[in-house]
């Protein structure tokens, strides 16, 4: 695989395109000159130097991190184009035949909102990209077939030929037209999964190639059948790394010594607090929550909100399992999100509508589920406080990811005593069966129940935070509140007290005056 490739079309003009970069990007697309081919590993390692800054912790990561959204950020101007150097581009490759036929039959990403295109997984997604990449690695190979050759109607030959493959749907129209056993082709594919080129990946992406290539063939009528184990020849890390945790301190750390900006800070906490994954999050709560808060709250004057009635019902599809539950925003959230909404209108000049989505990124569309991905890692790292997890030498792990957000919620809530069928339901998880109907029977319970881990999950409204222990950290605000109310009046006594001191020097120091104008007027 030689990687992404991109053609720049034109070179920037702020005047001409209306984009917020920071300064390394900034940097970044004064290189990008018109007609350059750009190829994002190497011009990264060329330019190392030119992305240097002096308060840059891991000058390597921010640069990879600056060129990787530049490049994003110009393809969606259209500044850039990506290209190819392989045999067949990938739109191209879903025209043939047999993969149309193939694409047809899987699941796509029942995206309701964003295009398929712009949600960075699905069933439909990768197995297409899998066998496009098996296609090209085939294309121009010499291998041996056993064929059938007809000498007569009634005489057939069994030949071994050597033929050069000129892609997947060739290797699928040799198969259709061979009467012999599987080996060959089969040979075929274990050659594949077995080359070089896949040394470095991990067991866990081996076996979606090899899932991907199976079903193509079964799929088209041509079913192959033949054991194969990944873990033979790649590492499994998928129980190494089954003890990595994100705390309610770790979370906080990441919101502020992360450097989290207003958007990132709400949009964090609003997946947090509502249990969601990346993909519904973008796709569900982006556009069809902003409804539901303006109905629960009575007013679009987000300003307005009283956040007394927290926490707040958000009911969504869980798009993975098609599975509608309510979840809930707590004040912390709503905060944010009051605050991020200023923003957002300083940016727009449009107050929120309904159905638009609330967060925009930096190109002031829809915030995307690859971003939210690299969102907490990068957080968790400029925080100080990111490990890095056995992985594959194509893929960088990291212990905080936005998947720990969820077993976050549901861990803090199980230790507050919240129902089991609350704590399921927060994070999108189906409960008993279909006689267990709590939630709608009686959603006032769930809220209460919900809002017994208030004292934990609301890391910054609440002053004082035992999130170790046992502290009602409710309560013990309240005090705080009290003593601060006792303080004000009492300075405000102190205040007239004082006042009342300086009018009487006043007085005195009058008195003194006229007594020694009567004095001197008698002499």
């Amino acid at each position: 695989m030689t990687g992404k490739l991109y053609q720049v079309l034109e070179e920037f003009n702020p005047k001409k395109h209306d984009v917020q970069l920071t300064e390394q990007q900034s940097k970044c697309f004064k290189l990008f000159k018109k007609g350059d081919v750009i190829k994002p590993k190497t011009f990264i390692e060329t330019n190392a130097d030119y992305f240097k800054t002096s308060a840059c912790k891991e000058p390597k990561n921010a640069s990879k991190y600056a060129v990787n959204t530049s490049l994003r950020i110009a393809k969606g101007l259209g500044i850039i184009v990506e290209v190819s150097d392989k045999p067949i581009q990938f739109k191209d490759f879903l025209d043939l035949e047999s993969i149309s036929y193939f694409s047809d039959q899987l699941r796509g990403s029942k995206n309701k909102f964003l295009k398929d295109t712009q949600i960075l997984s699905s069933t439909k997604k990768d197995y297409l990209y899998r066998v496009w990449e098996f296609s090209n690695w085939l294309h121009g190979r010499l291998f041996e077939f056993k064929q059938t050759k007809h000498l007569s109607e009634t005489t057939f030959e069994i030949v071994t030929e050597k033929i050069t493959l000129d892609g997947l749907e060739h290797l699928l129209n040799l198969y259709k037209k061979s009467f012999n056993s599987d080996s060959d082709f089969i040979r075929v594919i274990k050659s594949f999964l077995n080359d070089e080129s896949n040394s470095k990946c991990s067991a866990g992406y081996m076996k979606l190639k090899y899932a991907a290539i199976m079903s193509y063939f079964e799929k088209n009528e041509c079913e192959l059948k033949f054991k194969y184990n990944p873990a033979i020849k790649h590492n499994d890390y998928s129980n190494e790394n089954a003890d990595a945790t994100l705390s309610l301190e770790d979370l906080l750390n990441m919101l502020t010594a992360g450097s989290a900006s207003i958007l990132e800070k709400a949009v964090v906490l609003c997946k947090f607090q509502r249990g969601l994954d990346n993909t519904t999050m973008v796709d569900r709560f982006n556009f069809q929550a902003w409804g539901q808060l303006v109905k629960y709250f009575g007013t679009e004057t987000y300003e307005n909100w009283d956040l007394s009635l927290c926490p707040v019902p958000i009911r969504l599809t869980r798009i993975k399992t098609n599975y509608t539950h309510t979840g809930y925003l707590d004040i912390d959230a709503i905060q944010a999100l009051q605050k991020y909404l200023n923003v957002r209108y300083e940016k727009t000049g449009s107050a929120m509508k309904n159905n638009e989505p609330i967060f925009l990124g930096r190109t002031k569309q829809p915030i995307k589920d690859f971003w939210i991905a690299k969102l907490i890692p990068r957080l968790a790292r400029n925080a100080g406080i990111q490990k890095d997890l056995n992985s594959s030498e194509l893929v960088q792990r990291h212990e905080k990811t936005s998947h720990e957000l969820r077993d976050l919620l549901k861990s803090t809530l199980i230790v507050e005593g919240v129902a089991p069928y609350v704590c399921e339901l927060a994070i999108g998880h189906k409960i008993g069966d279909s006689y267990e109907k709590q939630d709608k029977l009686y959603p006032d319970k769930s809220r209460q129940e919900y809002m017994k881990a208030s004292s934990k999950i609301n890391i910054f409204s609440n002053i004082v935070c035992n999130m170790k222990g046992n502290a009602d950290v409710v309560q013990y605000k309240n005090q705080i509140d009290d003593n601060q109310q006792v303080l004000s009046s009492l300075i405000k006594d102190k205040q007239s007290d004082t006042d009342r001191n300086m009018e009487l020097i006043q007085m005195i120091s009058n008195l003194r005056a006229e007594v020694n104008e009567l004095k001197n007027s008698k002499k």
